[in-house]
């Protein structure tokens, strides 16, 4: 039987087999950090170190890790309807954008993405639509801010101003200035 310190390590050996994490350093120095469980705003590795999460998971658990209400909410909703297609609608779909239009204060159109990088792609679309359907087609540049991060899709990297993240998979969608 193998022992705990033995299991921790052949986690290692298993993620550096078979996982390619995003944006992260890859050599014998720096092994992955895994992670077993989350609560609040804290999240705790396979070792038992405990961190604070200043990140929100890379921003999607805002509302922190264990929250009861959450997980038995999506768990009644995914016995009802665990997907549909936004080219359709839904109840909760329709709730939550007469929410957001409340707290919004304004009769506002709500769009639901998957991401934030689609989020960003889908205003790049968007705004470059609007130029064209106006006769501007020669209108189509992004002006971005030096270190700001959009995502990692290739528009949304394209105006991310980390030239360090950048430059390994140039050419990237032309029309995007720092």
């Amino acid at each position: 039987m193998a022992t705990a310190k033995e299991q921790k390590n052949s986690l290692v050996k298993q993620d550096r087999a078979n996982i390619w994490h995003h944006i992260s350093a890859y050599n014998e120095k720096n092994p992955p950090m895994i992670v077993e469980s989350g609560e609040g705003a804290w999240i705790t590795d396979h070792q038992g170190n405990r961190y604070l999460d200043a990140m929100s998971g890379l921003w999607c658990v805002n509302v922190g890790y264990g929250r009861e209400e959450l997980a038995k909410a999506a768990y009644e909703q995914m016995k009802r309807m665990s997907y549909a297609p936004m080219t359709q609608s839904h109840e909760p779909a329709i709730e939550l954008a007469m929410k957001l239009n409340e707290m919004l204060g304004d009769d506002y159109k709500i769009f639901y993405s998957n991401s934030g990088s689609d989020a960003n792609e889908v205003a790049f679309k968007l705004a470059r639509q609007y130029h064209q359907q106006n006769g501007e087609p020669s209108r189509f540049k992004f002006i971005s801010r030096y270190r700001a991060y959009h995502g990692s899709s290739m528009g949304a990297l394209s105006a991310t101003g980390q030239a360090l993240r950048k430059y390994k998979y140039e050419p990237l969608v032309p029309g995007f200035c720092m």
